[in-house]
């Protein structure tokens, strides 16, 4: 059982008791992850931090991640790491398209969107809330198809930080060089199934 912290102006300080906490009351683990705001020009999704907020939250995740033991995790969200590691361009950088929407979309009560970053975007809907009762699986499927095709992520995501930046090129690369599959091996498993 995980304890999701959610970086704002004015609770960058509070990191690490918040972790002590989390640690604490025995979770498995704390996940850091920062404030989205919705970019005025796509409508989508973006890290809201000037590099003042960032160097601060990038402090205190450092010191945070001193409490880490055997059976407790500090977590930082693929953003924040992108934002660490200077990264922040290259996952900014999408696809034409996004081949994530296949396997991770978002039902909310306003339907079912192609991505999380996307919720609550018209032209990211996939279908209405009863997207997956019986007898809406093909036409969700169909949608979701058009979307992977029409939806043009490097222009609609331009801004994200995405989190499935490097997944969308990997599929990308396997779709145009399909001699690759014969050569794909499983990966050690690390038991990290958090996004």
């Amino acid at each position: 059982m995980g304890y999701s912290y959610l970086v704002i102006l004015g609770n960058i300080g509070e990191i690490v008791p918040a972790t002590h906490l989390a640690r604490d009351y025995l979770f498995d683990y704390i996940s850091i992850k920062p404030k989205l705001i919705r970019d005025p020009a796509t409508n989508s999704e973006v890290v809201a931090m000037n590099s003042k907020d960032k160097r601060e939250t990038l402090e205190q995740i450092k010191k945070a991640k001193k409490l880490k033991t055997d059976k407790f995790r500090v977590l930082e969200s693929i953003n924040l790491r992108a934002i660490e590691s200077k990264e922040q361009e290259d996952y900014t950088k999408q696809t034409r398209n996004c081949h994530m929407q296949y396997f991770r979309q978002v039902l909310s009560p306003l339907g079912l969107f192609n991505c999380p970053a996307c919720r609550g975007i018209e032209r990211a809907k996939i279908a209405g809330k009863e997207a997956y009762v019986p007898g809406n699986l093909r036409n969700t499927q169909a949608q979701t198809a058009r979307l992977i095709q029409e939806f043009d992520a490097s222009l609609e995501c331009r801004q994200v930080t995405c989190f499935y930046n490097q997944v969308n090129k990997f599929i990308k690369d396997l779709i145009e060089h399909p001699e690759k599959l014969d050569s794909l091996t499983p990966s050690k498993e690390r038991g990290d199934y958090f996004l």
